[in-house]
């Protein structure tokens, strides 16, 4: 079978990273789309793009055919990323420039990580979809509105568009500041660590499984009508548990 192609975007980044690795172990070839000074995994080939702005995104060369994008980047998870212009510009309007990309390059799919913070009550078991969107929180908002963006826009440019809300991911490349690494490496290390009372319920998913999401997206049919899907063990949990 012909080796697919994908471009896939935070490839230098915990989800991205994973996902990508996994293409490349089932024998895909992965164009990571990466920025200066960001490390990719081993088998990507680089595509270097000067800044995240949807200007340069647009005016990209693929190589082709481009199977699909896999669009994992996005800017407000880590604690010091609180521009909020910087959010809108990467969040929403850096997406909605994929989606242009992909159909000025004929790629029929655009497949992208959305997130549970879309959600206003930051989507507490148990799950209900046509729960009201995030208007508050600056990245919960901004995630909503690039998932609401990016459906619309692929409906009339006859691209398939995938989103997969992502909960509470944890796992290998996990972000030193998350919950459980800054728990491990304080094991590790003898010291304590900062913690709340712990009651806030989340629904926490290995990475592996969220891989598999993804790889699963990836294989749909071109025709499902599927658009938006929670990746979730569909299980409350508390921060104490």
């Amino acid at each position: 079978m012909t080796a697919r192609r994908y471009l896939v975007t935070g490839a230098g980044g915990f989800i991205g990273g994973a996902v990508a690795r996994a293409l490349l172990a089932r024998g895909d070839q992965v164009h990571a789309l990466t920025r200066p000074g960001r490390a990719t995994p081993a088998g990507c080939v680089a595509l270097p793009v000067a800044a995240y702005q949807p200007e340069v995104l647009r005016a990209i060369t693929l190589p082709e055919p481009i199977n699909a994008i896999v669009h994992c980047a996005a800017y407000g998870v880590a604690p010091d990323e609180r521009d909020l212009a910087q959010m809108t510009t990467v969040n929403v309007d850096c997406s909605l420039a994929l989606v242009d990309l992909a159909h000025a390059s004929g790629i029929p799919r655009f497949v992208m990580a959305g997130s549970s913070a879309e959600y206003a009550d930051h989507a507490v078991p148990p799950f209900n979809p046509s729960q009201p969107m995030q208007t508050v929180r600056p990245y919960g908002a901004s995630k909503a509105r690039a998932t609401l963006s990016c459906l619309a826009r692929p409906e009339a440019l006859g691209i398939q568009c995938l989103v997969l809300r992502l909960y509470n991911v944890f796992g290998p490349g996990e972000a030193a500041h998350r919950l459980l690494p800054s728990l491990i490496s304080g094991l590790r290390e003898g010291r304590g660590v900062d913690l709340s009372p712990g009651m806030q319920i989340r629904d926490f998913i290995p990475v592996n499984l969220v891989v598999e999401a993804f790889l699963a997206a990836l294989d749909l049919p071109l025709q499902s009508k599927r658009r938006i899907v929670d990746i979730c063990s569909g299980e409350g949990t508390t921060v104490r548990q």
